[in-house]
């Protein structure tokens, strides 16, 4: 009778401890399968602050340069219309669009405490703070320069260098307002009516823009960083 209990007991232990081989097993397949959607997130995040470190930070500070010179008076203005869309592209944002979609769903999953390693989980967490540490700083010195240009320039050039710029042009009409002639002349006189003004914010813009270049630098190596750590968990090719 004992020994009979005895085989009972045994039978459910090792039934269990399969169970939780098998539970263990799929959780580290899922969690592999996470971490490799995390590494393409990443990799998609690197294409896009690349793009804004080789093409939008280089264009906006020739934009800028050239308003600088204007007001300097060190350049005259030999075509209004196109100095006024450099004057607006001087304006135009330079901050990525990043995902965390799968940094978020790994935390909001509690897959991220499967990882045995706690110095990847680690530099995990910090990779996604940096971010808004990274550009938060960049952000700290930005005047208000964006915002004062905006203020003169006529309204179809202030959408034309939106950040939604490009995502439905197809389909977004003319406002009704904005029919009529640009008055480009106003926003010159604007400018010269307000020079210093207008290049001490120029000068500061440049300040934050050398700023920002220099925290999208650093998390470009970031990015870099986690790729290593994650390489383990590379998606193979197909």
């Amino acid at each position: 009778m004992l020994a009979e209990g005895l085989v009972i007991v045994i039978g459910v232990l090792s039934a269990l401890f399969v169970d939780g081989i098998r539970e263990e097993r799929l959780e580290r397949r899922m969690l592999a399968e996470s971490l490799g959607d995390l590494v393409v997130e990443i990799e998609d995040n690197s294409v896009t602050v690349g793009r804004v470190q080789e093409r939008q930070i280089p264009s906006k500070v020739r934009s800028l340069e050239r308003v600088i010179r204007v007001l300097r008076g060190d350049d005259r203005i030999a075509d209004t219309l196109a100095f006024i869309q450099e004057l607006a592209k001087s304006t135009r944002s330079i901050r990525p669009w990043l995902v965390d979609d799968r940094y978020q769903a790994l935390r909001s999953s509690g897959q991220l405490r499967l990882v045995r390693d706690r110095a990847v989980a680690s530099e995990l967490g910090d990779f996604n703070r940096a971010p808004a540490i990274l550009f938060g700083l960049a952000n700290e010195i930005r005047g208000d320069y964006r915002k004062v240009v905006h203020e003169i320039l006529p309204p179809e050039l202030a959408l034309d260098v939106s950040q939604l710029e490009g995502y439905a042009p197809d389909y977004m009409p003319t406002p009704v307002w904005f029919e009529g002639s640009p008055d480009y002349a106003r926003t010159l006189r604007d400018l010269h009516g307000r020079e210093n003004e207008f290049l001490a914010l120029a000068q500061n813009e440049v300040a934050y823009v050398a700023a920002y270049a220099h925290a999208v630098n650093r998390y470009r190596h970031e990015m870099a960083a986690v790729l290593g750590v994650l390489d383990p968990w590379r998606p193979k090719p197909r």
